[in-house]
């Protein structure tokens, strides 16, 4: 795991006081009386605001902004050195040159930030005592994994940039230093690359649709299970018929209880974009449903009904479920990283025979999910991951969380 501050070792500052040295580095770049560069290492700016702010060169090495607002800013040629910005929202912001060394940028929002030559490099931060020995600063990071994918009782701290499950959506990183850099699912859509050194980094399970990656040698990177531009199963020209057409059979089959009609299976299938066509299911009636093992990246379910459906082992990366009615279906084991579920309904499905079919969402990855105002009661969670899940203003009377990771969940 890449470097994580403790608060312990930070002192907090406050708006105001960050307001003021943002005031004092503007005067200093403009050399102005008064000004001064903003030198903000070892600070606690979590969850305060930077929108649209100048700040280049300024320096927050070892720093944390976990939730902190940098949109639009310009902090180009700032240094980042071994500093954490877990779950920071950058988006288009100017950081050319910036210096991300040995950084946490976990979860980080890039989109459409300007990284060109960026430096996300190895680093490690240093400490010297009164005697004058050297010795490398304990920073505190995530326990490491066992092979069973639980944690271990030792902390172990190690210095390559996390940029784990960050969002590189039309990020443009020209030249970008990313030699060992840890990418593991994240999302490089419409990203440019073009030119950076990447040698030994990881892009395993990494989101690379329509990225460029000229003049890069790929053959050091590890791709394991990313999802490239390569359809990976069936495509949608293997349906036969046109999507319409599926939809009216598939409701046809549904209100006449499966009489005539056909029921709607997409298992396998890779729905994610394809030739700049947006696959839509939205107002879709879907009702049972069956696809397993399907992709659906990015695609959008918002107000369809899709009570008791068949989802289980499916990508549903970044996937829209505003306003759906997910009552009674199985995501079991699908990837729905980033998905959002903002006023859906989730709680148990009432059969006419009188059984109750929870939603089952079981040993799901969903982190970073957006729940807010969902009906979440009796969903089983049993071993999904929540961590940084949005799950504030639900109900989650009778929900079954036995297992799940909750690290930093919002409820």
């Amino acid at each position: 795991m890449a470097n994580t501050l403790d608060k312990k070792h930070l002192t907090p500052i406050s708006q105001a006081e960050l307001d003021v040295a943002i005031k004092k580095h503007a005067m200093y770049a403009n050399a102005k009386v008064g000004g001064a560069r903003a030198i903000l290492s070892y600070k606690d700016l979590s969850g305060l605001v930077l929108r649209a702010v100048d700040l280049s060169s300024a320096d927050f090495s070892g720093s944390m902004f976990y939730d902190a607002d940098m949109r639009n800013c310009k902090m180009e040629g700032s240094v980042f050195f071994c500093a954490n910005l877990q779950k920071a929202h950058l988006n288009d912001a100017r950081l050319a040159r910036i210096d991300l060394r040995g950084a946490n940028i976990q979860g980080v929002d890039f989109s459409g930030a300007d990284l060109t030559q960026a430096d996300m490099r190895e680093g490690s931060m240093a400490t010297k005592d009164r005697r004058g020995n050297i010795s490398v600063k304990p920073l505190a990071g995530a326990a490491p994994m066992k092979a069973d994918g639980k944690k271990t009782d030792v902390p172990v701290y190690t210095d390559d940039v996390d940029a784990r499950e960050a969002l590189f959506i039309g990020t443009r990183m020209h030249r970008a230093m990313l030699r060992g850099a840890r990418m593991q699912g994240a999302i490089l859509e419409n990203a440019d690359l073009t030119g950076a050194q990447m040698d030994g980094a990881s892009l395993r399970e990494a989101v690379l649709l329509n990225t460029t990656l000229d003049g890069i040698e790929l053959s050091q990177i590890d791709f394991a299970h990313a999802l490239r531009d390569e359809i990976q199963g069936l495509g949608i020209e293997d349906t036969f018929e046109p999507l319409p057409q599926l939809f009216t059979k598939h409701a046809v089959w549904v209100e006449s209880g499966g009489v005539i009609g056909t029921r709607l299976d997409l298992t396998r299938y890779d729905l994610r974009a394809h030739k700049s066509q947006y696959i839509d299911f939205k107002e879709q009636n879907l009702i049972m449903m069956k696809a397993r093992q399907a992709i659906f990246y990015h695609v959008r379910f918002s107000s369809a009904q899709i009570q008791a459906c068949d989802f289980r082992n499916c990508d549903f990366r970044l996937a829209l479920f505003d306003k759906a009615d997910l009552r009674g279906s199985d995501f079991s084991g699908s990837n729905m990283m980033r998905a959002r579920f903002q006023l859906a309904l989730l709680y148990p499905l009432k059969l006419p025979d009188g059984r109750i079919v929870p939603t089952n969402m079981s040993n799901c990855n969903l982190r970073y999910a957006d729940f807010t105002g969902a009906d979440l009661k009796s969903v089983n969670f049993t071993g999904a991951d929540l961590s940084y899940a949005d799950m504030r203003g639900t109900n989650l009377a009778g929900a079954d969380i036995t297992g799940a990771i909750t690290e930093n969940t919002l409820f």
